[in-house]
């Protein structure tokens, strides 16, 4: 929402509401919905008064954006609901699911069949790559996830990092658009990012590697994990005190694979080697 309107912070929004659309919203709260502590009441439900399609009315196809399976996707759930799953599929653009939901011939017409199964369309890891790199990157990013979660329903962790990699991917580059035109999406995008990789962290980096292909595997997370550690202390390292700490504390409290890590110390130790 900050992006579309063109403001630069959670304060300078909650006042044009208020002056330019009589909206108003309790100081700090707005900042609380970014980092989805809170959710506007009524939102859930749809109710025509409810700040999500108020804002609609404001900024068109943002009510979309609020909806978008991408929130559920993010967070990890280690059980995987199929139908749940296949209904996210179908609800993507049809030049989209067709690449991944099956379709039977009926009457002479290629559709979705209700009651299927096995409905997923397997791919090999370079055709999936090559599917997903065609596709706009917010849906690369779904679509990520969801290949991740099918992955690892069928109990295949070189798909699911492969999958799991390619959203994050997507996610490292909307980081790079945002920050070009100095947008402040980029440090959501990079909690994003951080959200997507505590699956790796808890299901690949921290159990043990018996077989070499999976030791190969888990260095491949491990290694994507400290190259995102390495881009959230470059961006701390552009802001000022106050919200360094902020930010820190948000990536410690609500990432897992952050956890382990000293962002200060580590940005301390920076400036000494180069002193």
């Amino acid at each position: 929402m900050l992006d579309v309107s063109g403001l630069k912070d959670a304060k300078s929004f909650e006042q044009q509401l208020a002056r330019k659309h009589n909206i108003r919203i309790t100081s700090g709260l707005w900042a609380r919905y970014l980092r989805g502590d809170v959710l506007p009441q009524g939102a859930l439900n749809g109710a025509k008064t409810s700040l999500p399609k108020r804002l609609d009315r404001i900024y068109p196809r943002t009510y979309a954006v609020f909806n978008d399976p991408l929130w559920g996707l993010l967070s990890w759930e280690g059980m995987a609901d199929l139908n749940a799953l296949r209904k996210i599929y179908l609800n993507l653009d049809d030049e989209v699911s067709v690449h991944f939901v099956m379709k039977v011939d009926v009457g002479g017409e290629r559709i979705y069949p209700n009651d299927a199964s096995f409905w997923h369309l397997e791919k090999t890891m370079e055709e999936r790559r090559r599917v997903m790199q065609s596709f706009p990157l917010r849906t690369r990013v779904v679509v990520g996830l969801l290949e991740a979660r099918m992955a690892y329903a069928a109990q295949r962790i070189d798909v699911f990092v492969d999958c799991q990699s390619e959203a994050c991917s997507a996610l490292q580059e909307l980081q790079r658009l945002a920050s070009d035109r100095g947008s402040k999406v980029q440090v959501h995008l990079l909690v994003m990012e951080g959200m997507c990789l505590d699956s790796l962290y808890v299901h690949v980096v921290n159990e043990q590697a018996d077989t070499l292909k999976n030791k190969e595997i888990r260095k491949k997370a491990d290694s994507r994990i400290s190259n995102w550690t390495w881009r959230c202390i470059n961006h701390l390292k552009t802001l000022p005190p106050k919200s360094r700490l902020l930010l820190v504390k948000r990536l410690r409290t609500e990432i897992q694979c952050a956890a382990k890590f000293d962002f200060l110390q580590m940005i301390d130790a920076i400036k000494y080697q180069r002193g």
